[in-house]
């Protein structure tokens, strides 16, 4: 049954009043207050995987990076050497 609304019947209003309040159902569901705590706990690891997890792809990514950058100067490096100049010729 629906809640009582404005514009019901006097009809519906009583079954509606009835129907409230049934006796031996719960009006609030219980909850195990530990499964919070739980969730909370399993939460707060699972963030710090992945904030471990970022931190190592952080570090892989900025390693890459520091690699690339050392190559293309060893590269500019041997260029010079050989007398060429960084830029590539449009021939």
């Amino acid at each position: 049954m629906s809640p009582i609304r404005a514009g019901d019947r006097l009809g519906e209003l009583r079954k509606a009043a009835v129907n409230a309040a049934v006796p031996g159902a719960p009006v609030v569901e219980d909850h195990d207050p530990l499964e919070t705590a739980e969730w909370v706990a399993d939460k707060k690891k699972r963030a710090e995987k992945i904030r471990a997890a970022k931190a190592e792809l952080e570090a892989e990514a900025k390693t890459a990076a520091a690699a690339k950058a050392k190559a293309q100067a060893e590269a500019e490096e041997r260029r010079r050497a050989e007398g060429r100049s960084g830029a590539p010729s449009r021939d």
